[in-house]
């Protein structure tokens, strides 16, 4: 707690460090470092300090010197070891703990320390071998520098180079040999030159001799002073470069003799702008291919962001055909007697010349008596009371056999067909469902309603169950 407490601090969240170091003090008390770091956190805070708990008075040996504050002791070091300066920390640990001998977190952060400054110094000890080595690659490579340019035959220059690696290793043998080499004599203007020149052996000298030649050289090249030395002028005057042209390869140049049309400006001319014509036209072409794919992506993504909105919009045909019609009169005149009634007279209605639909109208009338017997229209009213839908959609039809054309019964029998469609629906009886709307639209051919119930009693079933809910209310 203590050091979450001067980590806190340390952040700035100086009440938060408050709170960890009173937590402390309520369950050690007599805590004098946790004491001394909530009283100062206090006077930042603009608060009292805390009263010292009672405690006997301390042995006149054992007293501190009143110049000497362990609290201001301890966080002086934990400020100088947070600085870095961990000589400094150690001492004021060391007062610290002369004061109170008995505090042991006291010896751990002394230890630590000590610690550290121990690896400080032997990473320090360590960086002179490192700078050695960086000295003798920085030495080889002006000895290598320098080699080169006397190949050349460029002795001032070499000079110079191997005067540089005397500064970086003064009497470096080899550095003192390249030297004498830079001051070989040149044959006199005069003298003839000979034809084939052999070198001479040169004599191994003393090292003292040598030191006195470069001290000579030096001399000659500009004062015994090494920082007088001055770079030849061959490398500080730019040189006029040499225009030689570009490389060819030996199957263009002989091109270029058979054919020497090929050699004239104006055939280069012509030769260099039809590349660049070519260039511009492929990066044209290129531009041209990419901006027709964008073209085409947005087609594509603008379609796809209009289809479910096109969908939504669709504009449904509601009204039926006679062939359907006479397809279900046909096919429901056994099962349904009463609904293929209702479906010839519609056909009739729609085709009042075809001979056809008539005929099927009659057979369709012929097959209508039947059904429940004694129905009566109180019955009907009390099944409907009772919730038995079933019972009084079989007195309807009962009665509707009888009375086909009762526009009163068939209104009763629409609404039947509608409470009798939504009880299905809630059962996941599709199919009966499916039923109870067709025989409301044989009831109410007029009405399109009962079409576009049929359309959706198919879409809700195609859906989700969770999303089945509310859709289910408008089949009803």
């Amino acid at each position: 707690m203590l050091a979450e407490g001067c980590t806190l601090y340390d952040m700035g969240q100086i009440e938060d460090a408050l709170r960890k170091w009173e937590q402390l003090l309520k369950l050690d008390p007599t805590h004098a470092l946790a004491r001394g770091y909530a009283n100062g956190a206090r006077r930042e805070l603009g608060l009292p300090p805390l009263e010292a708990p009672a405690a006997p008075p301390p042995a006149p040996s054992e007293a501190p010197p009143a110049d000497e504050d362990l609290d201001n002791l301890l966080r002086e070091a934990v400020q100088l070891y947070d600085m870095g300066l961990v000589e400094e920390a150690i001492s004021k640990w060391e007062r610290a703990l002369a004061l109170e001998p008995q505090r042991h977190e006291i010896e751990g952060y002394l230890r630590q320390a000590r610690i550290e400054l121990e690896r400080e110094a032997s990473s320090r000890t360590a960086v002179a071998p490192a700078s050695a080595a960086q000295e003798q690659e920085a030495l080889d490579l002006k000895l290598r520098q320098a080699e080169h340019l006397l190949t050349l035959q460029r002795h001032e220059e070499a000079a110079f180079t191997f005067q540089q690696a005397l500064r970086l290793a003064p009497g470096d043998a080899t550095a003192l040999a390249g030297l004498e080499r830079c001051r070989k004599p040149s044959p006199a203007a005069g003298a003839p030159a000979s034809s084939n020149p052999r070198p001479k052996p040169v004599a191994l000298l003393d090292p003292r001799k040598r030191i006195e030649m470069v001290i000579v050289a030096e001399g000659a090249l500009g004062g015994t002073d090494p920082s007088a030395v001055a770079p030849p002028t061959s490398l500080t005057q730019a040189q006029a470069p040499s225009r030689q042209g570009l490389p060819l390869p030996e199957r263009l140049k002989a091109l270029g003799d058979q054919l020497p049309w090929l050699r004239s400006p104006r055939t280069l001319a012509l030769l260099g702008g039809g590349t660049v014509l070519v260039v511009v036209l492929l990066f044209w072409l290129r531009g041209h291919f990419k901006d027709q794919e964008l073209a085409r992506a947005v087609q594509t993504a603008k379609a796809a962001a209009i289809a479910p909105l096109a969908q939504q919009t669709q504009v449904l045909e509601l009204t039926e055909s006679p062939a359907s019609v006479r397809e279900e009169a046909e096919a429901t005149l056994v099962s349904d007697p009463l609904r293929a009634y209702l479906r010839a007279e519609h056909l009739v209605a729609q085709l009042p010349d075809d001979a056809a639909a008539a005929q099927l109208f009659e057979k369709t009338r012929a097959q209508l008596p039947g059904g429940a017997t004694g129905a009566t229209l109180p019955e009907f009213q009390k099944h409907l009371q009772h919730g038995d839908l079933e019972a009084a959609a079989k007195v309807m039809d009962a009665l509707l056999r009888a009375q086909p054309g009762d526009a009163d019964l068939r209104g009763r029998a629409a609404r039947l067909s509608l409470q009798l469609c939504a009880a299905h629906v809630g059962q996941g009886k599709w199919e009966e469902a499916k039923d109870d709307l067709m025989r409301g639209r044989a009831l109410v051919p007029s009405d399109k309603s009962w079409q576009a119930r049929l359309l959706l009693l198919e879409r809700v079933k195609a859906m989700p169950k969770p999303q089945r809910s509310g859709w289910i209310p408008l089949l009803g």
